[in-house]
């Protein structure tokens, strides 16, 4: 099968022949106040280390008046010893609210596995490295991000003759460690500045993405942190959970996330299932989310 997908690449694509592997996933959010989320990607694999990574990431709740879309494109080396890459993506704008962002990462295998590498956090984590006795892998990493968010209304609704647009510089730090079949990883972000100062008059961002957690979030983040462990020892099934704290400015309140969930591998086919609690902080009650997801490997 692997093959046959390959040679249709080849013929399809004039570098096709030089594909080393393609990947994709599509997946589902869902839950409290009519919040539905579709996010999917297509990884392909050229020569020896790089790849090229589009995606995109939408969704709509009570209240959003339609549809908030990402569109991304990575473009990264990724070795046995170290990774890189850079990233840009677009939300395009809607109910006066858009956004652009760029941003880079490093990675390093402290520990490095034999075969196709596979990240324990940060941009890229997901695959799972090869397990082992004691400690099999140790990565650590870290990025910087650029965020220009645009609003056409203030934060009570009032449309502005002139568009407020203020640009979100974030640094993150991130690593991961597996042993005896164990995967600990673990996130932190951290905002170095705004090109303005910000008003409680500003209207807030209307679509932030949060490592960790299922759903798009609304706000001015500071920082947040996320810790995640994995069960990768048993056959077909890893479950996993996840813990999110996130802080803003302004005066909207500190959230959390609680996640559990599952993996299961297939062959070619990952499938992928969440629940997760979302506490917006005083004041707002929990709300519930789950997620379904797949992807392929060839």
């Amino acid at each position: 099968m692997k093959k046959l997908i390959l040679l249709a690449a080849a013929v399809l694509f004039p570098f096709g022949s030089a594909f080393g592997y393609i990947d994709g996933g599509l997946g589902t959010v869902s839950g409290a106040n009519g919040y539905n989320g579709l996010k999917g990607y297509a990884e392909l694999g050229i020569g020896d280390g790089l790849y090229v990574r589009p995606a995109f990431d939408t969704y709509k709740a009570d209240g959003t008046d339609g549809t908030f879309a990402t569109y991304s494109g990575r473009v990264g080396y990724d070795g046995a010893f170290w990774g890189t890459g850079v990233e840009a993506g677009v939300t395009p704008k809607h109910n006066g609210y858009g956004n652009k962002y760029v941003g880079g990462d490093v990675t390093f295998s402290l520990t490095p596995s034999a075969g196709r590498a596979a990240r324990l956090t940060g941009p890229r984590a997901g695959a799972k490295a090869a397990k082992g006795d004691g400690v099999a892998r140790v990565d650590v990493g870290a990025g910087l991000t650029a965020t220009m968010h645009e609003n056409d209304k203030d934060a009570s609704g009032v449309t502005l003759a002139d568009p407020f647009k203020v640009t979100q510089t974030d640094m993150s730090l991130f690593a991961g460690a597996m042993a005896f079949g164990t995967q600990l990883s673990a996130s932190y972000r951290k905002n170095l500045g705004y090109s303005k100062t910000l008003n409680p008059t500003d209207a807030e961002p209307q679509k932030v993405g949060i490592e960790g957690s299922l759903i798009n979030g609304v706000g001015y983040v500071n920082q947040s942190w996320n810790a995640r462990l994995d069960w990768v020892s048993f056959p077909m099934v890893a479950p996993f959970a996840s813990y999110t704290f996130t802080q803003y400015k302004l005066s909207r309140p500190s959230s959390k996330s609680y996640m559990l969930g599952a993996s299961v591998g297939l062959n070619m086919l990952n499938v992928n299932v969440a629940y997760q609690i979302f506490d917006p902080g005083e004041g707002y009650s929990s709300k519930n989310y789950i997620s379904l997801g797949a992807g392929l490997n060839f």
